[in-house]
Parts: structure tokens; C-alpha cells; sequence
């Protein structure tokens, strides 16, 4: 239009290449003899010059078609100057492939383009796809003196904000959905976005990269798993999935054992922490607290008390800054110190979404930074091994059964072990919310079934102390049981430890039944030493249940000569903590 109205009169178009100015210019040459709008408006302007380089309209307009890499010195049409450029498409992969490379493009514009084209009033129209964030036309949209229009395949409506074709007539908005949908599944979502939503990505500084995405068949035994829920608060597609992820950490090694993003509605979020729990027996299963609280905590409580026994939830903050939260887990990626377990094929999503990031969904991603914060820290007994665990312990007839009580305003705990010629047998465990008051009739009740013989009751000194505020022998008295105060909990730390370390007639001397599923997850890491926030480890044992549990049980291996117990005798303690035998069963 600018050659037909002779606006400009000397027109140059840069393409990437001579070869791709001559199609532009081919195009133009097309239109004016072809066009009837045209023909019929200005007439026929076909000139003498009519080359596949050059060509000069009858109304004398000269329009030339020039590579990128061309001299464009003296390009005078009679005595016009270049007063409008075209720059079209001129960069590619290669020249916007490092800093040196865009470096070199924008040095070429200033120098060598923009002196040609330097007519009074002279301007340059700049097309291109932005390949990269640090690109000539992303610069050049940052700039004040350029004006910038983008054009993506789609958008969001301003009024409703659903999305919408920009040029449905060219490409449909189900179409559009449906290439995106393409890409994603190729992990190439920056792409779709750079060549169809005018965005682009700096692939040098992409977090993930699909190399890093390992797989690996690691066996799972009795590492110490934990549960991420990161629920989305809408179900419809536009919404956020509900990101789960299931993990351990072996030392620095991070091993994903399952990672989904569903649409679920707040019962079925439940319904699958319950599934997960059974399946995995985690230590803790983190819920972003926000969800926690409006939907989740309240049904999560009654299928607790209808089960009998509560699913370690811990609630988890949500981070301020989301995309700096999943970034955390990137040097751990870099260092392929990250396993998806069996394989890749497994973990359809997360590594779709890891490797687009930030575009498109983050969901799964997100409940996976959850992992850094879930950190454990080092476990009390890091001597524990699989060979502790025994699927068939055998029970005797002949020797007594302990229970190790324990108990806080927030938990009440026991553990059900015998000693068999030396070696430690711990057979079932009980975690109830509550203090004793409201939890040890049931915890006695359900050890008396399994074993079908009277049980001796222990619990740590803190509880025989004048100041006792928690009432768990006051309890007990009440349902006419007697509780005999075990050894200190320190003392009985060390003999634990001891115990995993020692053999008794070829045997570890400590064994725990599968059935003990809550002692499982204290020993595999449940149990650990505090973490802060800075990473110093704390000397102390992290507070919460597992603590509560353990420190029952070592009050019981602390127990003064409470492997002399035999069957007919039984020992008993004033009120001041002296024990002396008793003919009273």
C-alpha cells in the first residue's frame, strides 16, 4: 500500500537471506498484478524494472529484496533515500544462540541498517518470533522508541477471561487447544509458546532440562516415605490439578516412588490420602494448609476414628513465591540426584511439567518442592536395617508382654513387645489423638485381644512426678490398671541403639513386625533429630508423635534388670520409685 500511494519511495525488505526477501518481494510482485482491488484502484503498475531482486512501479517506487548479511551502502532510487525498511524474520537459531550471537544482530541494526535507512522521516518495521528473551525484538520492545504489537494465536477475552482464538478464522481455538496439548506432551510447551503466543524462553537458563529426568528401578523396602497433597480448590479444566507426590530421601538422593495432578473433588482427595497411607505406611503426609483446613481436616477426622487409627498429616505453608519454591529443587535435578521410580513412563506429568517450567501447570511440581522442606533430619537410629524387620514373629507362650506407654496432651501411644531369650520383639504399635484419659481403655483393649494374656504396663518417669499434668496414670488407675515406671529415656536411647547393633542366637537382638507399622516409621526416619530452617541439627529429637511412641519404648529397654523378669515373678514400686518384688498378679 505504501508503493501504490507512492508514500514511500525507496523500500527496502530484509529478510534473513537474499533467498527469503525474494519471496517476500515475489509475493508483493503477485498482488500488484493479480489484485483486482488494486488493478481497479491505482491501475496497472507493473514497470520496466521488474526483477526478482528489484522492482520499479510505473508511479516510480523502487521496492529492493536484500539478505540480512548484504552490503546496503549506496541502495539510492534516483535521489531517494531509504525512507521505510522492512526487516522480516531475520533471526534464527543460530544467531540468537549465546549472547555473542544477539550480540552481533543488534550491533548490525545500528550500525549498518539503520544509517542505510536514514531518509528524513525514515522508518523500519521490524517482524520476527521472539526466540529468545534477550533477542533484537524483545530489546527493541523494551524501548520507548519503538512501538510494539504482539499477536499470540490466542488470548484471553478482557471481559470474561476465557480464552479465545485471535484469528479463528486461520486456526480454531480447539485447534489451537489441541497443539498445545501436542507440545506439552512432547515437553515442549516453550516452544508452543514462542511460536504461537509470541513468548519466549531463554533455553540456557531453563531450571530443568529433560536429561536431568532419571529413572531408575530402586527397590522400596523400609525407606522412609513421606506424602505431599498440594489440592487444587476448583475441579473444572481451566483450574489447577491437585499435585500428589509420594518420596524418600536416601541421603542426598531424592526417590519419587508416585506423582499424579487429578481433578479430584475434596472427597476424593481423602478417599486417596487413605489409599496412599495404606499402601505406603509414610511418616508424615503433608497438606497445604489452606486446603487443609477449609475441606480436607474435618472428613479426614471421622475416617480416622471409623479406621481406629489416624494418617500422619502435617500441615504445610504454603510458599509466597511459588516458581522460587520449585526452583529450590533444581540443584538436585542438575546434580541427577533426583530418581523417578520404576520409570519414566510412571511419572506421566511431573516431568512434562519440570521440564515447561515455569509455563503451563506447576501443580505437580509444587507438592514436589514440598520434599526440601520435608527433609528429615538424621534419624536416631540410623543402624536400623531391613534385617530388623521380621514379616512372622513368633510369639511365646512362656515369656511376658510389655506395653510401652506414652503419652502428651496431643497423643497417647503404646508399643506391644516381648523379650524372647534376649532379643526384643515388637509387635504392634498404637498412636491415638488425645491424652490417655481418652485413648488408653481402647490401646489396652486391643493389646489384651492380641496377645490373650495379661499385659505388664510401663511408662517413662515423667509420669510418676508430683507435678504430673497429663494424668496418664490417673487414667489407668481408673480402669484399674497399674502402670510401673520405666527406666530414663536417655539411658534407654542408647540401649536401643545397642540392641540394633547386637545379635542374640544369630539374630538381631531388635525385631519389629510389620504389623508395628508406626514403630516402622520412627525407626526408618520418623524418629529424627530436629531440623531448623537454617539447617542445624538439633541434639533433641524433633516433638510429635514418633517422639512420644520411641520414648516409651526406651523407657521400657532402660528398665532396671527388666531382663530378669520371669514368668512368676513380678515387681512393684513405692511412691517414691523403689521397686521390690510382690506376690500380687
Amino acid at each position: 500500500m505504501l508503493a501504490c500511494t507512492a508514500s514511500e519511495m525507496n523500500i527496502p525488505i530484509i529478510g534473513s537471506s537474499q533467498p527469503r526477501a525474494k519471496e517476500r518481494l515475489a509475493a508483493i510482485k503477485h498482488e500488484i498484478e493479480n489484485n483486482d482491488y488494486l488493478l481497479k484502484t491505482f491501475g496497472d503498475l507493473k514497470g520496466d524494472t521488474w526483477a526478482e531482486t528489484k522492482i520499479v512501479l510505473k508511479n516510480n517506487v523502487c521496492i529492493h529484496a536484500l539478505g540480512w548479511d548484504q552490503s546496503m551502502r549506496g541502495i539510492k532510487h534516483l535521489d531517494y533515500r531509504p525512507s521505510f525498511g522492512w526487516i522480516d524474520d531475520i533471526e534464527d537459531e543460530e544467531n540468537t544462540a549465546g549472547p555473542d550471537a544477539r550480540l552481533k544482530v543488534t550491533r548490525r541494526l545500528v550500525s549498518v541498517v539503520m544509517p542505510a535507512i536514514d531518509a528524513p522521516g525514515a522508518r523500519i518495521r521490524i517482524t520476527g518470533t521472539p526466540l529468545d528473551p534477550e533477542s533484537l525484538v524483545e530489546k527493541l520492545a523494551k524501548s520507548p522508541d519503538w512501538v510494539t504489537r504482539r499477536f499470540p494465536a490466542k488470548r484471553r477475552n478482557p471481559q470474561t477471561h476465557e480464552w479465545e482464538a485471535t484469528w479463528p478464522e486461520r486456526k480454531s481455538l480447539q485447534q489451537l487447544d489441541s497443539i498445545e496439548r501436542q507440545y506439552i506432551d512432547l515437553g515442549e510447551l516453550d516452544a508452543f509458546n514462542r511460536e504461537y503466543m509470541c513468548t519466549a524462553i531463554n533455553e540456557e537458563t531453563r531450571r530443568f532440562k529433560q536429561e536431568q529426568m532419571r529413572a531408575e528401578p530402586v527397590p522400596r523396602t523400609y525407606q522412609a516415605t513421606y506424602a505431599v497433597y498440594d489440592p487444587a480448590r476448583t475441579t473444572n479444566e481451566l483450574s489447577a490439578h491437585t499435585g500428589k507426590v509420594v518420596f524418600s530421601w536416601d541421603r542426598n538422593r531424592l526417590i519419587i516412588w508416585e506423582s499424579s495432578g487429578n481433578f479430584w473433588k475434596p472427597d476424593e482427595i481423602v478417599a486417596d490420602i487413605f489409599t496412599t497411607d495404606d499402601k505406603y505406611s509414610p511418616i508424615h503426609i503433608g497438606v497445604e494448609q489452606d486446603g487443609l483446613h477449609e475441606f480436607i481436616m474435618q472428613p479426614i477426622r471421622h475416617q480416622s476414628i471409623d479406621r481406629g487409627q489416624p494418617v500422619p498429616i502435617k500441615p504445610l505453608k504454603a510458599p509466597k513465591g511459588k516458581l522460587n519454591f520449585i526452583q529450590g529443587l533444581q540443584p538436585f535435578f542438575a546434580a541427577k540426584e533426583v530418581i523417578f521410580s520404576p520409570s519414566l513412563e510412571a511419572h506421566l506429568q511431573l516431568p512434562l511439567q519440570l521440564v515447561n517450567f515455569p509455563s503451563g501447570r506447576i501443580d505437580i511440581a509444587n507438592a514436589l518442592a514440598y520434599a526440601l522442606i520435608m527433609r528429615p533430619g538424621k534419624p536416631m537410629f540410623d543402624n536400623f536395617q531391613d534385617t530388623h524387620v521380621v514379616p512372622n514373629i513368633l510369639l511365646s507362650r512362656n515369656d511376658p508382654y510389655f506395653l510401652a506407654l506414652n503419652s502428651t496432651q496431643m497423643h497417647t501411644t503404646a508399643v506391644l513387645l516381648q523379650l524372647v531369650r534376649g532379643q526384643y520383639r515388637i509387635l504392634r504399635d498404637w498412636i491415638q489423638e488425645g491424652d490417655a484419659g481418652s485413648s488408653l481403655k481402647d490401646i489396652h483393649k486391643a493389646a489384651t485381644l492380641e496377645t490373650m494374656r495379661p499385659i505388664k504396663l510401663i511408662a517413662p518417669p515423667v509420669h510418676f512426678s508430683n507435678y504430673d499434668t497429663i494424668g496418664l496414670r490417673s487414667s489407668a488407675r481408673q480402669l484399674n490398671l497399674t502402670v510401673y515406671k520405666g527406666g530414663d529415656v536417655k539411658r534407654g536411647l542408647e540401649e536401643v541403639r545397642d540392641n540394633l547393633s547386637q545379635t542374640n542366637h544369630g539374630a538381631p537382638s531388635l525385631v519389629v513386625s510389620p504389623h508395628a507399622s508406626w514403630s516402622l516409621r520412627a525407626f526408618v526416619g520418623g524418629y529424627a533429630r530436629a531440623l531448623d530452617k537454617t539447617g542445624f541439627l538439633h541434639e533433641e529429637a524433633a516433638d510429635g508423635p514418633y517422639r512420644t511412641l520411641m520414648e516409651g519404648l526406651q523407657s521400657v529397654l532402660s528398665f532396671a534388670n527388666v531382663s530378669d523378669v520371669d514368668n512368676t515373678q513380678v515387681f512393684a514400686q513405692t511412691a517414691s520409685g523403689q521397686r521390690y518384688l510382690t506376690a500380687r498378679r
